[in-house]
């Protein structure tokens, strides 16, 4: 393959690689929200602890904890308690 020809497809070749980790993180946070949804029946919270777990375990992880059916990890099982508790808390003091 010539450079030339090479620099000519990277932008797609990137495009496809960002659109690949969109859909996944999508993935992941569509089967978070159902599980979640069919649980706590409370979009907000929901949207809360997802944003929050997050920040500390990957969307592939999330969306295996979400659809597996098994329980998660102690670790993540640990944190989404706390993210719910923390979010609960966070709606209740702004209504």
């Amino acid at each position: 393959m010539n450079t030339r020809s090479f620099r000519g497809k990277l932008p797609l070749l990137l495009l496809a690689g960002l659109t690949a980790c969109s859909s996944e993180e999508s993935r992941a946070q569509k089967a978070y929200l159902v599980a979640c949804n069919l649980a706590l029946r409370n979009q907000e919270i929901c949207s809360c602890t997802y944003d929050r777990l997050r920040a500390d375990h990957s969307a592939e992880e999330l969306h295996q904890a979400s659809t597996n059916g098994e329980m998660p990890s102690p670790e993540l099982a640990r944190d989404m308690a706390r993210a719910t508790l923390a979010c609960v808390k966070q709606a209740q003091a702004n209504p």
